[in-house]
């Protein structure tokens, strides 16, 4: 009983770390993808 309730702490723990990894990941791809439209509004302007 007591090995499943590790495990079982040890998935949500699991779940959760990677729930928060992937919004992280998320988040920064946003970021870059904002820069990146802000330097092509730039260069765009510029020309």
């Amino acid at each position: 009983m007591k090995l499943f309730f590790i495990s079982f702490w040890g998935l949500r723990c699991g779940f959760a770390l990677r729930r928060y990894v992937s919004q992280l990941a998320i988040r920064s791809a946003l970021r870059r993808l904002r820069r990146l439209g802000l330097a092509l509004q730039a260069t765009a302007a510029h020309r």
